[in-house]
């Protein structure tokens, strides 16, 4: 999937060029519509092979005949306004009336062709043909003495010189009703017979448009009647078109009404297609029974079961979506207090630098003297900010306390007359002066009652 003309010869032998292309045509479509419904991957690709195989059963590659349900060819206009036009005359035989039966656009999914379009260009008409009353044909309300005409802007229209009332009561109620306003809606029955499937995308030219697809064109069809109803279309018409043994043959349009894998197993309890449903519920009512039990268990534990694996997906995709939040939620916050400390550090280390640099103290001794001040005693456990203000004023008076003990650069002066951390040259008496600054530092951390530096 999607098959091609060049696939149709593996699976049917025989066909023309124009046939190979209505066979991936009906393949695709199938399958699509197969998809939709919810079936499986396998069970489509099978079920579209077949329907299109089926299209061509005949000798020499021929349509085959194939039951369509008459109801399957009776649609509506998709706009509803004004489709009927009634003028009362001054006697009965003088109404006259006017169908609007088919303005040529897309009739919408409709429950057996999905999007659909009638070529009107294709069409044919009798002489003459009825006019009923909600497509029964013992309701009859006139007939017409022409073909429709066909407009410019491809509108299907009857009326309103050459239509016929007869003398019945429907017709009788319709006209009495007409009188009073009453918004009745236009129907149609025809008959395809020729016919083009277009895939997703697919476009084609009909009655003044393109047709994008999927959908089905009516190239060719045969006109039969047209009605008059209150709503145009009943919505039960697709449950009626399989309970009823109401069915019309076409060539080259495939079934429909398959079974599935699941209804299968029920296959042998399924009436005789010779039979009505009544009939059948009648003659074998335990049969029946057992049958609907089946289909109605076999269909609400398929809804169950996939209501079950929608939630279960949606429950296991929340919590891996949730502990995927948490993880990126702690590493952003990992990442974001140790960039804060780190910003502590640099701006305690900041200070310390500027203010010893601008000190009198010897460089050799900036590093233990900066010990002496820890910068996390000036940040606030609960807001993590740091008081640069009295780490500032800390710092002042550590440094302005050594420098009152005498901790200072040297400014003995030597040939060049600049002051310098280092007295002489002589390596010995240098170690000594170390010695003693030391020891003197000692002394001075054990007056302040802290525990002298290693």
């Amino acid at each position: 999937m999607p098959w091609s003309a060049r696939d149709a010869s593996k699976h049917k032998k025989g066909l023309t060029s124009k046939q190979k292309q209505d066979w991936a045509a009906t393949a695709n479509s199938v399958y699509r519509k197969c998809i939709s419904d919810g079936k499986s991957v396998r069970f489509c690709e099978g079920k579209a092979i077949r329907v299109a195989n089926s299209r061509f059963s005949g000798e020499g590659g021929q349509m085959a005949m194939t039951k369509v349900p008459r109801n399957a060819l009776i649609f509506m206009e998709p706009s509803t306004e004004d489709c009927i036009q009634f003028r009362a005359g001054e006697d009965d035989k003088a109404d006259q009336m006017q169908i609007k039966v088919y303005s040529g656009r897309v009739i919408p999914n409709h429950w057996y062709w999905d999007n659909l379009v009638v070529d009107l260009d294709g069409m044919r008409f009798a002489g003459r043909f009825p006019i009923l009353e909600e497509h029964e044909r013992d309701k009859k309300i006139g007939f017409s003495t022409k073909r429709p005409v066909v407009t410019d802007d491809y509108t299907l229209l009857i009326g309103p010189e050459n239509v016929q009332f007869v003398d019945t009561e429907e017709s009788q109620k319709f006209r009495r009703l007409s009188r009073q306003g009453f918004p009745y809606q236009a129907s149609m029955y025809a008959k395809p017979t020729e016919i083009q499937r277009l895939a997703r995308n697919e476009t084609a030219d009909v009655n003044g448009f393109k047709f994008k697809g999927p959908g089905t064109i009516w190239r060719k069809s045969l006109f039969k009647e047209a009605s008059i109803a209150v709503f145009g279309f009943d919505p039960n018409t697709r449950a009626r078109a399989f309970a009823e043994d109401d069915f019309v043959e076409l060539a080259g349009i495939e079934p429909i009404n398959e079974l599935s894998d699941d209804a299968k197993s029920t296959e042998d309890h399924m009436p005789d297609e010779n039979i009505t449903v009544e009939q059948f519920k009648e003659q074998s009512p335990d049969a029946y029974k057992e049958l609907v039990d089946s289909v109605t268990s076999t269909v609400t534990a398929d809804l169950e079961a996939k209501h079950k694996q929608s939630l279960s997906n949606v429950e296991s995709k929340f919590a891996s979506d949730l502990a995927d939040s948490n993880k990126k939620i702690q590493a952003l916050e990992r990442a974001n207090t140790l960039r804060e400390e780190q910003d502590l550090q640099r701006g305690a280390n900041g200070i310390w630098a500027t203010k010893l640099s601008a000190s009198k103290i010897p460089n050799r001794m900036h590093e233990k003297i900066a010990a002496m001040v820890d910068y996390n005693d000036f940040v606030n456990a609960d807001t993590n900010v740091f008081d640069k203000a009295k780490f500032s004023e800390a710092v002042d008076a550590e440094i302005k306390y050594w420098q009152d003990n005498g901790v200072v650069k040297s400014t003995v002066r030597g040939a060049g007359s600049f002051a310098s951390d280092e007295v002489g040259t002589d390596a010995e008496k240098m170690a000594e002066e170390e010695k003693e600054d030391n020891s003197w530092l000692d002394d001075m951390t054990a007056r302040a009652g802290r525990q002298a530096a290693a």
